[in-house]
């Protein structure tokens, strides 16, 4: 599928949202590696971003993406109540 719709369209950048995959190869981050590799096989111009969870901790995860060939590494920060003190204010983060 991915394959198809890369080379039906023009993409100039793909967003790819990642999540924590606990049953995974590595919390998620070989899928992804896959998918990015695919995308500049495809199409070596597509700028590919990841914006990723924190790979419970896994460098080994991080690098395994990181090295995929993608062209901006984003991480997904998660607010933690015992950071809050250090945040502004103005900006209330509700508690689940």
């Amino acid at each position: 599928m991915l394959q198809r719709c890369v080379r039906a369209t023009e993409l100039r950048k793909v967003l790819q949202l990642l999540q924590s995959c606990v049953r995974c190869e590595r919390g998620g981050a070989g899928g992804a590696r896959a998918q990015v590799r695919t995308l500049k096989a495809l199409r070596p111009q597509t700028l590919v971003e990841c914006l990723t969870p924190d790979f419970a901790g896994d460098l080994g995860a991080v690098r395994h993406l990181a090295r995929s060939g993608l062209d901006v590494f984003a991480h997904n920060l998660e607010t933690v109540d015992r950071l809050q003190a250090r945040g502004p204010p103005h900006y209330p983060i509700p508690t689940l």
